[in-house]
């Protein structure tokens, strides 16, 4: 199992540098890559993977990214730029922001969008599932483009221990992925909430949301969770709880599918056990509703999804060309479209 890949040009002849850097991107993070005249370009791609968070921390010399509008997409993610050194400038919906040092941004992989780092940088991209972050006290519409600080609080104290977080990634035990994931989520969450100054106390219905949401998460394995146990648990009714979620782009039935999903993907890639198996010690209670569902929301079966998720990636040479096999990292949909997910 992979959990640290880097890729550097170093070694590559300088005529094969920018379609090497060119493949690197569209296959690591699927954005099309324009490098500026430099006869000494160099780039390096730090990327690890913590379940379904991925980690990105790119290094290079003068080069622009384009995220066209044929974005295929089957899952919710959000994407986050930390600007490490240098500066680079973000262009979506018509909003446009400059990243120095130790600023932030948020933007919509599915949607079109440009970056370009005119000299050297070095940037921290997150890829981050939309449910890991959710809150109906968070409107993450107008955190798209902003131009966020990272000089201290709490967003200073995440991206801290987010980069150290990739530092150390190859010595951590992968049992504590799922552990070390859950930290930076809510870290995010936090300093999302600190920008709205969300400091302000939570209606009841937001923090019957944020309840429900964790005890889901804390009893996903409950074959017999469902809308009338959680409200029953909560001491609310089926319908109020359906209210609670009706702010989000998920319904309470979504959330607790898309997760399920998400850690039975996760275990693909740890357990040994058969996909049979590890369907049954998520909830689910039938094999081929699990399969269904799951080329539902990923787009390939889990057997084919199991066999990506633990092929190894090698860097090859075709024809000349630079590229690296596919890395089982999803195409995402839009945050700004709501009911993302498939509804069960």
């Amino acid at each position: 199992m992979t959990r640290y890949d880097c890729f550097s040009t170093e070694g590559v002849p300088s005529e094969s540098r920018e379609s090497f850097w060119r493949g690197i991107l569209r296959d690591r993070l699927a954005v099309s890559c324009r490098v500026e005249e430099n006869p000494t370009f160099s780039a390096k791609l730090e990327h690890g993977q913590l379940n379904d968070l991925g980690l990105f921390r790119l290094t290079a010399s003068g080069y622009s990214v384009i995220r066209g509008s044929r974005c295929e997409s089957r899952s919710p993610f959000l994407k986050i730029a930390y600007q490490i050194s240098g500066r680079s400038l973000f262009c979506q919906n018509g909003r446009h922001v400059e990243l120095k040092p130790e600023h932030w941004t948020i933007y919509d992989d599915n949607q079109p969008y440009t970056s370009r780092n005119p000299g050297q940088v070095q940037v921290l991209i997150l890829a981050v599932p939309l449910s890991r972050i959710l809150s109906s006290s968070i409107d993450l519409r107008k955190c798209i483009g902003m131009r966020l600080s990272a000089e201290q609080g709490i967003a200073k104290i995440a991206f801290n221990f987010i980069l150290n977080a990739l530092d150390e990634i190859a010595g951590v035990n992968v049992t504590q992925f799922q552990d070390l994931a859950d930290i930076i989520s809510h870290l995010l969450m936090l300093s999302l909430s600190w920008v709205q100054r969300e400091d302000i106390k939570p209606t009841p219905i937001q923090s019957l949301r944020d309840r429900a949401m964790g005890y889901i998460l804390e009893n996903l394995r409950n074959p017999n969770l469902g809308v009338d146990q959680i409200a029953a648990v909560l001491g609310c009714s089926n319908r109020y709880l359906h209210k609670a979620f009706q702010a989000g782009p998920m319904t309470i039935s979504d959330y607790i599918w898309s997760m399920r999903l998400a850690r039975a993907r996760d275990s693909l890639r740890v357990d040994p056990s058969s996909i049979t198996e590890i369907a049954y010690a998520w909830g689910f209670t039938s094999s081929a509703h699990f399969s269904t569902l799951f080329r539902q929301h990923f787009g390939q079966t889990p057997r084919a999804a199991r066999a990506q998720l633990l092929a190894p990636n090698i860097l090859r040479k075709d024809s000349d060309q630079f590229v690296l096999p596919p890395n089982g990292v999803l195409a995402e949909r839009s945050l700004l479209s709501p009911r993302a997910l498939v509804s069960v």
